[in-house]
């Protein structure tokens, strides 16, 4: 039983409320989901069309290197290039974060290694609900996370 609140004794105060027909709900829905259809065709062309765009830059950059060129102007439409970065994968096993911690707090300090030591935000949220489901308090809290969002989303199986 969950432990009565402020927060969750709002939720027993009656509900300003209105006759809602079927056919004001089927046609919500109906909108609802003829927008989902038309941006997920949408996201489909665009996913489409980044691939196509994906595979000239591969054309592009053969050549580029190829012709032994860096950059590559043409006229009256601007500089291609080539950009050259490094990146590195965020260590998964616990092993590996002790051995990263170990030498960023070593060399900058406790402070520079907590503000590299990020969580994920949905494996923080999943502990943040098992911790709630555990304690049984709409109240509660994670020490350091100031505030608690509740959101609401609409769910949609397909008949």
């Amino acid at each position: 039983m969950e432990t009565q609140t402020a927060e969750n004794v709002e939720s027993w105060a009656p509900q300003t409320t209105r006759v809602v027909s079927t056919e004001e709900l089927d046609k919500a829905i109906s909108e609802m989901q003829m927008l989902w259809d038309v941006y997920d065709t949408r996201k489909k062309a665009s996913n489409e069309a980044h691939a196509t765009y994906t595979a000239q830059e591969a054309v592009v950059m053969e050549l580029l290197k190829t012709s032994g060129k860096s950059k590559y102007f043409v006229d009256g439409l601007g500089t291609a290039y080539i950009m050259s970065k490094y990146q590195i994968k965020v260590p998964k096993t616990t092993a590996e974060k002790e051995l990263l911690f170990k030498y960023i707090e070593t060399k900058y300090g406790r402070d520079v290694m907590l503000d590299y030591s990020t969580v994920n935000y949905q494996k923080l949220n999943a502990f943040y609900n098992e911790e709630k489901e555990i304690v049984k308090d709409a109240a509660f809290r994670l020490p350091g996370i100031p505030d608690v969002e509740h959101t609401e989303t609409i769910g949609f199986r397909k008949a």
